[in-house]
């Protein structure tokens, strides 16, 4: 993907026409002339030397026969370099994700590759897959293990062919948009925090969604208005009053942490440390049923209140190193840097 470099297994789609097949196994190195994308094949040299020699003893001789073979062998030089540009210039892909993915965990590609060219062999970079070969037009899905964590909005797949003649193999390089971003997220490094900071009441709007880690408790009772669930419904108050009355209750204490994730000043290794350790600490803090705010810079400062996971893996795979904003006020804070 644009950015994402290590350990990626593909799975084994069906061997039938139309399909990703298995794996290519790798090839025995060989000396290549480089060729720009592309490179020549053995068989090149083979036929280019079998060219050379007909051609040089056909005219030393003045045998028309050998100039002709050699001719012919030229030629064929000639369609086996052409060939393969010309039948990888139409081949086009489209590319479907997940949203959300972790560092190092298996992310499940799907590929559809339009064409018509033989023989063709692809595999995803950033970072490469293992080769598979398919004949277009063709489907199917490949895994790989993201190693960093970012947004990703693009995949690069390279694709190669030397068919017909084995000559020349061709290299393209297709970059497809992904309709929806991928979110990679750091694996989490659990961290060592006093969850006795948590006890203490943040202040400030919070989304009524998150969790609070304290239940209500009852203030006093009220007349009953239009609205009120009837389980608040306080009977013996209510026989006394001669009205119906409802319990009022008093906000609930709200627990949480802040987490500062300034990722300035450490090098890529650290930075992604740092990442890791943020994800861990806020997965902590959401098992204890507590409020966890992240406050972090990608491109501009956030603080953002994340219920889950998953918000928190998309926090920080769009975190960069950057100022993150003020905390909250009245909360507890965590600093995290690299």
């Amino acid at each position: 993907m644009a950015d994402i470099v290590a350990d990626t297994r593909a799975e084994q789609p069906s061997d039938e026409r139309g399909k990703l097949t298995l794996p290519v196994p790798p090839a025995r190195p060989v000396r290549a002339m480089q060729a720009g994308p592309g490179e020549f094949t053995a068989m090149a040299v083979v036929w280019g030397a079998f060219g050379l020699y007909a051609l040089r003893q056909g005219f030393a001789d003045d045998r028309s026969p050998l100039v002709i073979v050699g001719a012919t062998a030229f030629a064929v030089m000639f369609v086996g370099v052409v060939w393969p540009i010309l039948a990888l210039r139409r081949v086009a892909i489209e590319v479907h994700t997940p949203l959300d993915a972790v560092v190092g965990a298996r992310v499940a590609i799907d590929i559809v590759v339009s064409g018509h060219a033989h023989d063709v062999q692809l595999r995803v970079l950033d970072p490469p897959t293992p080769w598979l070969r398919a004949e277009l037009p063709a489907s199917g899905t490949i895994v790989q293990r993201p190693t960093h964590r970012g947004v990703y909005r693009r995949v690069r797949v390279e694709v190669k062919t030397n068919a017909p003649l084995a000559v020349f193999t061709r290299r393209r390089v297709l970059v497809a948009m992904l309709p929806s971003p991928l979110y990679v997220a750091p694996r989490g490094i659990r961290s060592a925090i006093e969850l006795s900071r948590l006890t203490s009441a943040p202040h400030g709007p919070v989304p009524a969604a998150l969790s609070y880690a304290a239940a209500d408790a009852v203030r006093s009772v009220r007349p009953y208005v239009s609205g009120d669930t009837t389980r608040h419904i306080h009977w013996p108050s209510s026989a006394r009053r001669g009205e119906i009355v409802v319990r009022d209750f008093d906000p609930p204490a709200l627990v949480g942490l802040a987490i500062v994730v300034d990722l300035r000043g450490g090098s890529r290794a650290a930075v992604e440390a740092a990442a890791a350790r943020a994800q861990g600490i806020a997965e902590l803090v959401l098992a204890e049923g507590a409020a966890c705010c992240l406050l972090t810079f990608d491109g501009a400062a956030r603080t953002t209140f994340v219920a889950c996971s998953r918000d928190v893996g998309r926090v920080l795979a769009a975190a960069v190193p950057g100022a993150p904003p003020e905390p909250p006020p009245g909360w507890p804070i965590e600093v995290v840097c690299p």
